[in-house]
């Protein structure tokens, strides 16, 4: 058995059945427990030390101070980190709690002309789940838009029994520096296939004042897509040609047909776009909003404007809304070969080996199901949307299990 408290930079080694623990340490009474229902588990390792008293008292504090490490959020994560056999795949668990505890037994407890020997107890509160090592899921270029290569990447043969973080980099190989400002992220596990996630769109004109009472245009949802979501909440992001007048406020619905007529079904929220915004996130809608039909539904555009006006939307992106993720960048041009990386806790800018703070996260974390074909769909904008742009996508997550 190994088994090792670390957060990267120190690490004491408790019991290691290849090699040597941490002086004074000479082994550990433990195995992990199922977690249950619970979002933590409580555990207790025994753990049995002889040697000099001066380093038990060192190593003991350090293992202390370890664990108050692990109480505060914007420290470096400390791990338990187990295999149980001689060799193989070593798993970690997040620590967010503990102590020591020394037995009220003497003969547990012995210190004699400077030397040590008996057993402690290290109590660790950890997350209920074991994380294996990092596994690459593949590097795809995308495009930006609803013309191929497409804008989504498949990831099958997820490993594990638990849903498990994506760390995703996203490269800039277009060969100029681009003021990229928002990357909006999903995950679908519904079994979307090709690109019917993304809606063909329309142009519109209106000669008067309008408030969403005008269609302005109208997306059939494929019968595929309405079986699969299922009455999911879906994001809408719309992706414009143009950039749209300053005083119009838009809204995504959801029509279906009855003996020819068009009725609305759900309404979404208003959304104000930007002045220069021309990918708009539009919010969320359940569709079909019964949950159970399957044809005669459409995504369908409306606005309030108090003039005239007209729009052009080139497409509209319909994604499962769970753990979706929007990274908002506030400084710097993303430079040819740097990289935009999230890594499911916290997201920043990658030039060679620098890194800059500049990316602001808010939703997520993105997860991969085990047994099912995922897909990771990403649309990004500068200062104004570009479609033909590109992007080389890296991939990798660790499998995670509740019990090893």
């Amino acid at each position: 058995m190994l088994l090792q408290l670390t957060d990267g930079t120190t690490t004491i080694i408790l019991n290691n059945d290849s090699g040597t623990p941490t002086a004074p340490f000479v082994g550990a009474r433990y195995f992990p427990r199922d977690p249950g229902t619970g979002a933590t588990v409580a555990e207790s390792i025994q753990v049995a030390f002889s040697g000099s008293n001066s380093v038990l008292k060192t190593q003991a504090n350090i293992i202390e101070r370890l664990l108050l490490q692990a109480t505060t959020s914007h420290l470096p994560t400390v791990y338990l980190e187990y295999h149980h056999g001689i060799t193989g795949n070593t798993h970690r668990s997040p620590i967010i709690g503990g102590r020591v505890t020394w037995s009220d037994e003497r003969p547990m407890r012995e210190v004699y002309q400077g030397n040590a020997f008996g057993e402690f107890t290290v109590i660790v509160e950890r997350e209920n789940y074991w994380e294996g090592p990092d596994s690459y899921l593949g590097f795809t270029m995308i495009r930006n838009g609803n013309s191929s290569p497409y804008n989504f990447i498949s990831l099958s043969d997820i490993q594990g029994t638990m849903p498990a973080p994506l760390r995703v980099q996203m490269t800039n190989n277009n060969g100029t520096a681009l003021a990229t400002s928002r990357f909006y992220l999903t995950v679908d596990h519904i079994g979307l296939s090709s690109n019917e996630h993304l809606l063909a769109g329309g142009t519109a004109t209106w000669s008067e004042a309008i408030d969403h009472d005008m269609r302005l245009v109208t997306m059939p949802i494929p019968p595929s897509y309405l079986t699969k979501a299922a009455g999911d909440e879906i994001q809408v992001i719309a992706a414009f040609t143009d950039l749209l007048a300053s005083n119009i406020y838009l809204r995504a619905n959801i029509y279906t047909t009855i003996s020819g007529i068009p009725i609305l079904s759900k309404a979404g929220n208003e959304v104000k776009p930007g002045l220069f915004d021309k990918l708009i996130n539009l919010g969320t809608l359940p569709i079909p909003p019964d949950g159970v039909a399957t044809t005669d539904m459409a995504l369908v555009l409306t606005a309030y404007c108090a003039t005239a006006g007209s729009l052009n939307l080139n497409f509209a992106q319909i994604t499962p809304a769970r753990n979706a993720l929007a990274l908002r960048q506030t400084g710097y041009n993303l430079v040819s070969n740097a990289a935009i990386v999230e890594d499911g806790e916290q997201a920043y800018m990658l030039d060679g080996s620098d890194k800059y703070g500049v990316i602001h996260r808010s939703g997520g974390p993105l997860m991969v199901q085990p047994g099912r074909t995922n897909r990771l769909s990403i649309l990004f904008t500068e200062i104004s949307f570009n479609a033909s742009r590109t992007l080389l996508v890296n991939v990798n997550y660790r499998p995670r299990r509740a019990t090893i």
